[in-house]
Formats: C-alpha cells, sequence, structure tokens
C-alpha cells in the first residue's frame, strides 16, 4: 500500500463546494490527479487543506482530507495570535523538541503536527514558495519522500539560487524556492520547457506529465457553430500576473461582442480598477463554482489569456473540452497554441489581441478549424485517465525503486 499526500492547501472547495474560496490551475490539477489516484487499490490518498472550520478529518470518496494545524485562509489577528498560542503551547509539551531553520529562516514544530499525524510515503507539493520549502524540511528532517509539482515557468527562475534574498511575484524568497527545488525526490513538470529549464539551472532532472482534463462530464455541451457561441471568456485572479485590465480595452474596442469574465479576489486595487473601468459589455462574475464554469465553456466562442506567465492554465483545457479557441497575449505552453493551430498568440503585444480577436470574429473557417485543432489536441495529449495511469505508474516505480541520486542541499 502506497500512502500518498497531496499538500493543496487551497484545494478544498472542490471537496466542498459549499466553501466559497478561490483556488487556481494549480488545485484543480492536484485534485484531478488525487481522486484518480485513489481508485487504484494499492494507493492511499490524503490531502492536506486550509482550516476553514471544518472538521480535522473528512472522507471524500475513498479520500481523507485534513485541515491544516497551522494554517487557515486571510488569517484575522485572533488567528495569529491563536498561532502563536499554539506554538508556546508545543514548546512547552515538547521542550526537546528544536526549530528547523532553513538558511537563515525558522520553521516552528507546529507546522508540521498535520504531516507527522497523515505520516504518509509521500508528500506531493505544487509550485516552489516559501511553503513548499518548509514542507522540504520536515520531509528531510523526518526520512520521507517529497514530490514537487511545478506549476509555471516561473518554478525554475534564475532568481533562486542558495543565499538570494530576491522575492518573486508571489512573495516567496528565491533561496526558500531553491531548497524546494533540490530537496525534492522527485520532479514532475508539465511541459517539456519546464523540464529543459530545470535541467539546464538546476543540474535535475524531471519527468513530464502532462496536466490532466476530464472530458466525459455529462455537462457537456455540443460546440455548435461559430455564431451560436457568442461570449469572449477571460478566468483568472485579480493580479499583475494575469493582468485583467488588458481585458478592459479589448472589450471597449469591441462593443457588439459580449465579454465574461470570471475574476477571483486577489489584489484589492486591480479588483477595484476592473470593476471601475469595465465597459457595458463586460459582465464581471466572482467565486464561480468550478463545476459552473463548463457551462460558461460551453457557450463561449473565445478564451482570452493575458498572463505574464502560465504553466499549463487549467482554462486552456477545459477550452479544449469544449472547442473554444484561444487568444492569447503570450502565453503558449510548448509552443502548442500556434503548432497545432488551436487559436492566436500575440506576442506579447496588446495591438495582437485586437488584430486576433478581429480575425478569428470575422472568419467563421479560422474559428471552425482552430475549435477541431484543440478539441483534437486536449484529446490526444491530456485526457485525465490516461495521464492518471501514466503518473500512478510513475509514483510506483519511485516508490519502490529510491530516491533519485542527486545533491542535497545541506
Amino acid at each position: 500500500m502506497s500512502r500518498i499526500c497531496f499538500v493543496a492547501l487551497y484545494a478544498y472547495p472542490l471537496f466542498n463546494p459549499a466553501i466559497s474560496h478561490i483556488f487556481g490551475g494549480a488545485e484543480v490539477r492536484a485534485w484531478f490527479f488525487g481522486v484518480g489516484l485513489s481508485k487504484f487499490p494499492n494507493n492511499e490518498v490524503s490531502f492536506i487543506v486550509l482550516n476553514h472550520g471544518q472538521p480535522q478529518v473528512e472522507h471524500y470518496g475513498l479520500i481523507k482530507v485534513y485541515r491544516h494545524s497551522h494554517y487557515r485562509p486571510s488569517p484575522s489577528f485572533n488567528g495569529r495570535l491563536m498561532g502563536r498560542v499554539q506554538d508556546l503551547l508545543y514548546r512547552l509539551q515538547h521542550p526537546f523538541t528544536p526549530s528547523l531553520r532553513i538558511n537563515h529562516f525558522e520553521v516552528t514544530p507546529t507546522k508540521f503536527i498535520i504531516y507527522e499525524k497523515v505520516n504518509a510515503d509521500l508528500y506531493c507539493t505544487f509550485g516552489v514558495s516559501n511553503f513548499s520549502a518548509e514542507l522540504a524540511a520536515f520531509c528531510k528532517r523526518h526520512n520521507k519522500r517529497l514530490a514537487l509539482f511545478s506549476s509555471n515557468d516561473d518554478d525554475f527562475s534564475l532568481d533562486y539560487y542558495p543565499d538570494s534574498r530576491r522575492k518573486n511575484a508571489y512573495g516567496s524568497i528565491g533561496s526558500l524556492c531553491y531548497y524546494t527545488i533540490m530537496q525534492a525526490d522527485l520532479i514532475v513538470t508539465q511541459t517539456q520547457r519546464q523540464s529543459e529549464l530545470l535541467e539546464k539551472r538546476f543540474g535535475r532532472t524531471s519527468v513530464t506529465v502532462f496536466s490532466p482534463i476530464e472530458l466525459t462530464s455529462t455537462e457537456k455541451i455540443d460546440s455548435g457553430l461559430a455564431e451560436e457561441r457568442h461570449v469572449a471568456l477571460w478566468v483568472g485572479k485579480s493580479d499583475r500576473i494575469k493582468q485583467p485590465e488588458i481585458v478592459l480595452d479589448l472589450a471597449a474596442l469591441f462593443p457588439d461582442i459580449p465579454f465574461v469574465m470570471i475574476l477571483n479576489r486577489s489584489d484589492p486595487e486591480i479588483h477595484a480598477e476592473v470593476l471601475r473601468r469595465k465597459p457595458e459589455n463586460l459582465q464581471v462574475i466572482e467565486n464561480v463554482d468550478f463545476r459552473d464554469v463548463e457551462n460558461l465553456f460551453g457557450h463561449a466562442f473565445l478564451l482570452v489569456n493575458t498572463s505574464v506567465f502560465e504553466g499549463f492554465p487549467n482554462t486552456f483545457l477545459q477550452a479544449g473540452k469544449y472547442g473554444v479557441p484561444i487568444l492569447s497575449l503570450q502565453v503558449d505552453p510548448d509552443g502548442f497554441i500556434e503548432s497545432h493551430q488551436c487559436g492566436i498568440v500575440a506576442k506579447g503585444d496588446p495591438a495582437g489581441l485586437i488584430d486576433g480577436l478581429r480575425r478569428i470574429k470575422s472568419h467563421p473557417d479560422l474559428w471552425h478549424n482552430c475549435s477541431e485543432n484543440i478539441k483534437r489536441y486536449v484529446f490526444n495529449y491530456h485526457e485525465l485517465n490516461s495521464k492518471v495511469i501514466q503518473l500512478n505508474q510513475i509514483l510506483w516505480e519511485f516508490l519502490r525503486h529510491g530516491v533519485e541520486n542527486r545533491s542535497r542541499v545541506p
């Protein structure tokens, strides 16, 4: 029996839709993989998620979902105070258990309580961050194995080196991100480009497993003709990586096209700017249930992406499921949009978005070809069952044949 624990703090709303809280593509990817792996009889799968006030452990199908002993969504002053009290009580009860240091940073033992309770054979983390470094430190101290699943190309930034104090776009410190990369026993990348960046910059090898999408959902809607699908869709968070403000100008130039923006609140200033400046043909929706997004993709004729960088966005997979061509400012993982003719990439030029939207809107044959191509591409390379089988085989072999040889970080 292999005990596999996915540490995906923001994934709880995927198990319990009654909880309204933001999550991203990394959590969806973890959820798809975790649910899929739980169906193999030799796997025991668990998740660790944020403390939303739920019971300490719940069962969803074959999966145990634990709340983290330390982390809460948007912790209040009282929450932070309780965390300090918890640290103090733990130190009184375990006076000889030292804190763990990662370079100059101290990690209190209370952050490890839930990992000790789960006692998995393998812990899986998504993306490099201060938090993933804490998990890596736990695995090192307790001789547990760690699998790092990359979330985007920036996970292998040149800013990550042993003494780096530089912070990435999400506030994580470069030296801690480096620590995670070098401590991981197994690294699973989303794209060939990520694999190449990892090897070139860090001397580490990886296995590449394309992100999965479930294609047999009963909510599936017939893609129909381009003229029957009239909505231009944008999905993401209100932050400077996703750049939702770019869509405001695009929508204003095409007043005859209805735009729908699924905007999860992140940066308050950017969020307020979008709501203040949005043109009349742009509808902003917050906190859409993951399952309800299916209907929006089923009625979209185009998916717009304005991100600075991504891994392989789950929205691209949802677009492929429903035959929705992609209009991307610059993100094109492994060049699939252009090489498989699944849409238009503007090469980072906002003017290219304008031209691309005009072309797709005015040429039904172009739309139809892109629609068929992206459906075919996603079916051939990202179908859920095939990706879960691939990952299960990788983890099975990894857990039985030991840790990859590599230089450990002291």
